[in-house]
């Protein structure tokens, strides 16, 4: 009867940890600039630009991807600060993609190589 007593707190109780997760928002900068939803980055074929998800709320991973290479994925999951290097011409998106359990949000910024 304990064990069983104990094995119900111990499920409510992670229950509630998983379910209490926040919702995470997604928020970078670029090269240390903010930016608004409508904006689109132009850069020179060569340019690296740094990404910080700093702002980012309630996250404990984050994924980047730049999607126009064929979705290629930069960072190892875990970092909140990545660098990219664009080398060829081109329009790209960069993503970003945070979760917190299972509850996620993204954030994309358009980029235009010249």
């Amino acid at each position: 009867m304990k064990t069983t007593k104990y094995l119900s707190v111990i499920a409510l109780t992670l229950f509630v940890v998983v379910a209490c997760k926040k919702q995470p928002v997604a928020c970078f900068t670029v090269n240390n600039n903010t930016w608004n939803q409508d904006d689109t980055l132009f850069i020179l074929a060569g340019d690296t630009i740094t990404v910080n998800a700093a702002c980012t709320g309630d996250a404990d991973s984050y994924t980047w991807s730049n999607v126009g290479l064929g979705g290629y994925i930069f960072g190892d999951g875990n970092t909140v600060v990545e660098q990219y290097a664009f080398t060829e011409i081109g329009e790209y998106n960069v993503t970003l993609n945070v979760k917190n359990g299972k509850k996620t949000d993204s954030k994309t910024l358009p980029v235009v190589v010249e």
